[in-house]
């Protein structure tokens, strides 16, 4: 009975102790998601602005249902343990730690660091790895997201636009509060996209009818097959095969095509 208790209490000690060093390894950015698929990867983290991105991330269903992983290779500890997962290296654009985040398998990659410079060595760093999932990355500076493009033809770029956000606001007073509502998940209605088959066909004045009917949503936009950039606001008339739409709804619209026209 006295060995039975023992062997037990072994048993327990054991486990425990491996249940601390997974979570010393998480912890100090150790760990490794190589092998990993249809999870987010954040490059990069600039402290407030950062976690406020992880945030987000939770706040929507197609991005809080699986792993968070933030990259970077300053940061000591986990800055958020529980909520997303954590990889430390020497270089941000360094292959191995890429590799280590899971970055070729991930759904979607985030880039956003301390400087224009780093994030485009990061970006192509990145792009060498071939990644299955979406590429965004954050620049300041226009003309240096142009250069990643260019590089990067299938790199989705944000900037700034504070200042446009500024004139425009003084111009349509409450533009501020419609775009800010449009990006944030957690309240009112959100900008979404959806992808179609490619067999898929119809008008966009008709699509727009039927998602304002069938689902209180208002569709903007169209990215047909092979653009890079949508077509905002096209005529009603304009044929739809296959590509993506983009609209505005209260929550994201489950992909059954066969019920939005």
């Amino acid at each position: 009975m006295i060995g039975g208790i023992a062997l037990l209490t072994a048993t327990i000690g054991k486990a425990t102790n491996l249940v601390i060093e997974f979570w010393r390894k998480d912890m100090k950015g150790k760990g490794d998601y190589t092998d990993r698929t249809a999870h987010t990867v954040l490059i990069g983290w600039e402290g407030k602005v950062s976690e406020r991105v992880v945030e987000l991330l939770l706040e929507d269903e197609t991005s809080n249902d699986d792993l968070i992983v933030i990259c970077d290779a300053a940061l000591e500890e986990n800055p958020m343990p529980g909520q997303a997962a954590f990889v430390r290296g020497d270089s941000l654009s360094s292959a191995a730690l890429l590799r280590r985040a899971g970055v070729p398998g991930a759904e979607r990659v985030l880039v956003r660091t301390g400087s224009d410079d780093l994030t485009l060595a990061t970006v192509l760093a990145v792009n060498q790895l071939n990644p299955a999932g979406h590429v965004v990355a954050h620049f300041n500076d226009s003309e240096t997201a142009a250069l990643a493009r260019a590089y990067a033809p299938k790199l989705e770029c944000t900037s700034g636009i504070a200042i446009e956000m500024l004139v425009r606001s003084s111009q349509d007073p409450g533009s501020s509060e419609v775009i800010n509502e449009l990006l944030s998940v957690g309240q009112g209605a959100t900008q979404y996209r959806l992808k179609l088959p490619d067999g898929f066909e119809g008008r966009f004045g008709d699509l727009y009818l039927s998602f304002k009917q069938r689902h209180n949503a208002t569709l903007i936009g169209h990215r047909a097959i092979g653009e890079h950039l949508p077509a905002v606001n096209p005529p009603g008339d304009t044929r739809i095969r296959g590509g993506e739409l983009f609209y505005i709804a209260a929550a994201r619209l489950k992909e059954n095509c066969h019920e939005l026209a």
